[in-house]
């Protein structure tokens, strides 16, 4: 499955995947493994590597960012048609779910209020991408499988037991916000031997959650002053008597 990191988990920062099955570690002078599909390599198609054309780089570095992009405004097209739904009447809402099955895909906020994007890229976005109009596009699921079978440039990786792969999944904004990068897409190819297994861990470093700002409430009869009491103070014991009740 090709995907970033950052799906279903909007705070993911780094990655850490550990390889349990592939070749053993090549000891010094000894020769390298070969890297063909047998190996279930990791394959990233949207990282620039040496041997790549500055063309086919080019059309990489637009391939992949708009599939996150197609990505997010999918996902905040469903979380309109929720917000719809939800201004309902309850007796219309389970019709209108019914009406729209698409929105049993939609994941809840977190408990910081991120929202979780499922970014995951199949066939099925191909097919779709490929079809005439002004969104179409190249298939990126596609290119990634024939990285997996070497017919096509790019970075892979061929896992080594007790190997691991650090993956910077996001960068962090100014203001905290995470935006997960584009360039680490990636999926792991099917293996032709040890029975089609491929063993991996991984360790998903998410950054902290910023706290969540309450809006102060106005509760209905609550004490006030005016600039001049504020001023003197005469009216600190009102306030005070009004809190403590």
């Amino acid at each position: 499955m090709l995907h970033l990191d950052a799906r279903h988990r909007p705070r993911n920062l780094r990655t850490v995947l550990a390889y349990l099955s592939g070749t053993e570690a090549v000891a010094a002078g000894g020769a390298a493994p070969q890297q063909g599909i047998e190996d279930g390599l990791t394959v990233f198609p949207c990282v620039e590597t040496d041997d790549m054309p500055a063309a086919e780089a080019a059309r990489r570095r637009k391939l992949c960012s708009r599939a996150q992009r197609h990505l997010d405004l999918a996902t905040e097209k469903l979380r309109n048609l929720h917000r719809e739904g939800l201004s309902l009447p309850p007796e219309q809402q389970y019709e209108f779910l019914e009406q729209h099955p698409e929105l049993w895909s939609l994941h809840l906020p977190e408990a910081d209020g991120s929202l979780p994007v499922d970014y995951q890229w199949t066939p099925g976005h191909d097919a779709a991408s490929a079809e005439k109009g002004p969104t179409r596009a190249d298939p990126l699921f596609a290119l990634a499988e024939a990285m997996c079978r070497g017919k096509a440039p790019g970075l892979r990786v061929a896992p080594v037991s007790g190997a691991a792969l650090l993956v910077e999944s996001a960068s962090k904004g100014s203001k905290g916000t995470l935006a997960p990068d584009w360039a680490t897409w990636h999926t792991g190819c099917s293996p032709g031997v040890g029975n089609g297994r491929r063993w991996t861990v991984q360790l998903f470093l998410d950054a902290a959650a910023a706290p969540r700002r309450e809006k102060p409430q106005k509760h209905e009869g609550a004490a006030t002053c005016s600039a001049e009491q504020r001023g003197d103070g005469s009216c600190a014991a009102d306030l005070a008597q009004h809190a403590a009740s």
